[in-house]
């Protein structure tokens, strides 16, 4: 039992200080789906935005998964981690819708003949893109001593984040891209007003 006259008084709350890092991480994420599905949506198509937008949430579910298996909690540093790898988790997912727009856009490929010529094309690409920046932040998971323990979290979640954005832009983007095009006819693809106004822009400069 303790004692009547026993006050108990608060030092140091951290967990005010992660209540707000989640809400940036949710704000940021949010901010970052609407600013992807925007520019895909102004510059390819709807469809491909959408997928695109798509894939943020589904690496973060794939992300929380892992950190879940390994015993990874939320605190400032894995938040940390989060929201620094906000701004790489969607390049690979961009990167693959995009390839599948301009060989679909030739009109000599169906949508499923497209996505498999990108995979052909743009798989070892993004494999190593990917992998040398997994390798820059892996690295530090093999720090020593108890600043290594105390930072392992963040290449961790880091590495997790990037490879989960590879795994699901080399298998789920494409299949959803397939999924969503209906029309399987090799018909040249209307570009929007702003994709043909940048590639003449592009053209001059060069």
């Amino acid at each position: 039992m303790l004692p009547s006259d026993l006050k108990i008084t608060t030092i140091v709350n951290n967990s005010e200080r992660i209540k707000l890092d989640l809400e940036h991480l949710i704000r940021d994420g949010i901010i970052t789906i609407i600013l992807v599905f925007l520019s895909l949506f102004a510059i390819i198509g709807i469809k491909e935005a959408l997928v695109a937008g798509i894939s943020a949430p589904l690496v973060f579910l794939a992300t929380f998964t892992v950190m879940a298996a390994f015993g990874q909690t939320l605190n400032f540093l894995t938040m940390f981690a989060l929201i620094l790898s906000l701004g790489l988790l969607v390049d690979d997912a961009i990167v693959v819708v995009s390839a599948i727009n301009q060989y679909k856009g030739t009109g000599k490929f169906t949508t499923r003949e497209a996505a498999l010529l990108v995979l052909r094309d743009y798989r070892n690409v993004l494999f190593s893109t990917t992998l040398t920046v997994v390798y820059i932040f892996s690295a530090m998971m093999f720090m020593t001593g108890i600043m290594g323990k105390f930072t392992f979290s963040i290449p961790f979640i880091i590495t997790t984040t990037l490879l989960s954005s590879l795994i699901i832009a080399l298998t789920i983007n494409p299949a959803f891209v397939v999924a969503l095009d209906g029309d399987e006819s090799k018909q040249i693809k209307k570009r929007s007003k702003l994709a043909s106004f940048m590639d003449s822009g592009f053209i001059k400069l060069t």
